[in-house]
């Protein structure tokens, strides 16, 4: 009885990282989180738009600091924005696919997978007169198994990431200092950091009760972000000389740990 029990309590201290292993870095698949490039950098990703009212403070931002970007983009809201989409690459940034929307695929079927992947490749190519992206992430990083394999089977690179400002949480938004640390604590050179300058389709619905906002699921708003990311800038250049990049130039002919 007691080996059993020992048994259970070690697979439930397990369970956890393993979860998180198989979702966000699953094995059969080609997936970056970070680079061993032996240089002092890291890629900044912005995730979730093309947004009317944040994508421009992002793109001001990037331009005073010097910095070119990967921006993760939906096919819904390239189609609904689409001269703020345009903008992006006018910055000289670089468009990654982040899916038909926001829904999570992690435990959807192949044929959802693609049609999601798709639907974004067509309103870059649609929108944008640009070729599908090489580089993917698929809404909340979740990936799972079949995810993975798909976009192995298109040629395409699966984007995690290293450093999260978790800047989708209301408690951040409230906080810019909050994703500055966690950002700044994560930064490590190779690596990945992802923010947002784009809301979920569920983030901006007006009639969320307040309860269900206040446990730090659900914001609507990215003013955090943008105040969070000018400082961000600053401190990675600054006081740690980092350079940051795109995907592209992070991962190059590398291979992903």
């Amino acid at each position: 009885m007691r080996v059993g029990l020992r048994a259970l309590l070690v697979g439930a201290i397990l369970w956890f990282p393993v979860r998180k292993w198989l979702v966000y870095l699953p094995p059969n698949g080609n997936t970056v989180r970070s680079v061993d490039t032996g240089r002092r950098v890291v890629a900044l990703t912005i995730d979730d738009g093309p947004d009317p009212a944040y994508t421009p403070q992002v793109l001001d931002l990037l331009l005073q600091h010097g910095v070119t970007a990967t921006f993760f983009m939906t096919g819904d809201h390239i189609r609904a924005n689409p001269e703020v989409a345009k903008s992006v690459l006018e910055h000289g940034h670089e468009i990654g696919n982040h899916g038909r929307d926001h829904r999570v695929l992690a435990f959807s079927s192949r044929s959802e997978i693609e049609s999601s992947i798709k639907d974004c490749d067509d309103a870059i190519r649609e929108v944008l007169d640009r070729a599908p992206p090489r580089f993917v992430r698929v809404p909340q990083g979740k990936a799972f198994f079949e995810v993975a394999r798909v976009v192995r089977d298109q040629n395409r690179v699966l984007v995690s990431a290293s450093a999260l400002g978790n800047d989708w949480k209301k408690a951040y938004q409230d906080d810019p200092k909050k994703i500055v640390d966690k950002v700044i604590r994560k930064a490590k050179m190779g690596g990945v950091i992802a923010l947002h300058d784009g809301c979920d389709d569920d983030d901006v619905a007006d009639d969320l009760p307040d309860t269900w906002r206040n446990r730090g699921k659900i914001v609507a708003r990215r003013d955090g972000t943008v105040e969070a990311l000018g400082v961000i800038l600053a401190r990675l250049q600054e006081d740690q000389k980092m350079e940051l990049v795109t995907m592209e130039e992070l991962v190059g002919d590398n291979d992903p740990e």
